[in-house]
């Protein structure tokens, strides 16, 4: 990759996003599994979303920041550093599952219910 010095730490900013964003997926899917094996609640059909949360989570992550690079979300005025963003990104990524579930909602109140559904 041919990236300026300033194009390659960008780059690096949003791959730690995406990174710490999986991890957060990652902890939220083992909470998960940890709850529903002690409940006695596991269920062998769920190995797509077990393969797909941390990486719809790094997703999450990834847009959040860049929604906080354009400013559409706002940082409080606070420097990005590298940990503010791996702190971001780790969040971003743990709540992703009630993210999407949220953004669902909001879709269905502005573009209404989905017909084929």
């Amino acid at each position: 990759f041919d990236l300026s010095h300033m194009q390659w730490i960008t780059a690096k900013k949003f791959l730690y996003y995406i990174g710490a964003g999986m991890l957060g997926g990652i902890t939220f899917g083992l909470k998960y599994f940890y709850r529903v094996v002690a409940r006695g609640l596991w269920h062998q059909d769920r190995r797509v979303w077990r393969i797909f949360s941390p990486i719809i989570a790094g997703i999450v992550a990834f847009m959040t920041g860049v929604f906080i690079d354009a400013s559409i979300i706002s940082s409080g005025g606070h420097i990005m550093n590298g940990s503010s963003v791996l702190a971001i990104g780790f969040l971003a990524g743990y709540f992703a599952d009630e993210a999407v579930g949220k953004m669902y909602e909001v879709a269905n109140v502005i573009f209404g219910p989905n017909k084929n559904k």
